[in-house]
């Protein structure tokens, strides 16, 4: 996700931190720092598991409510090639009913 709550800073941070010694590594091509990123990565899924095993209800409705999280209009768009929804009435409007 691009998006990181406010409770995953810490993963932020860490996989920032990864991504920027692969970045050194890719500039630089005698840095070998596969290690220290594969450690990192490691350390991020131990902490991302730690964050979501228990979480409480409060955080439970921030992951739901997450802005990456599929809508039923990108489920729509995967499943089906033609869709038109049916809504308003026969003026070309929505009914505010």
């Amino acid at each position: 996700m691009s998006n990181y709550l406010e409770f995953e800073k810490p993963l932020a941070e860490i996989e920032g931190k990864a991504e920027e010694l692969r970045a050194l590594a890719r500039a630089n091509e005698e840095m070998d720092v596969e290690k220290e990123a594969a450690a990192l990565d490691k350390k991020a899924e131990t902490l991302l598991r730690d964050l979501y095993e228990d979480l409480s209800p409060w955080r439970k409705c921030q992951v739901a409510r997450h802005p990456d999280r599929p809508h039923c209009k990108d489920y729509i768009e995967t499943l089906f090639t033609e869709f038109t929804p049916l809504a308003g009435d026969r003026n070309f409007a929505d009914d505010l009913a």
